[in-house]
């Protein structure tokens, strides 16, 4: 059995839908809300629609996610500060992988 390595580079481009409120410093109070934008899978910038369900309690940010192709998943994260968040995603269907 020979195993072969695939490399997956996502750029992911979230929108908030609606859009979330402004703090007077510019920055969004919470990520809490609906988020929807595109995925673009090298080679050849395949790209297939993604949404994504978040909510914010203190810095703990965790939600599902799904594509247009059907692929699924989690994500968890911690606001690093207003600009920055950490995250994490865990693909569940068609099968188990990180992001």
């Amino acid at each position: 059995m020979r195993l072969i390595g695939l490399a997956v580079v996502l750029v992911l481009s979230l929108t908030p839908a609606p859009l979330e409120p402004m703090s007077p410093s510019g920055s969004v109070d919470s990520l809490t809300g609906l988020y929807e934008g595109d995925v673009f899978t090298p080679p050849g910038n395949a790209h297939t629609h993604i949404s994504a369900t978040l909510v914010q309690v203190g810095d703990q940010v965790a939600g599902v996610w799904i594509t247009g192709t059907g692929t699924s998943g989690t994500i968890t994260g911690t606001v690093a500060n207003p600009s920055r968040l950490n995250w994490e995603g865990l693909q569940t269907v068609p099968c188990p992988g990180s992001l």
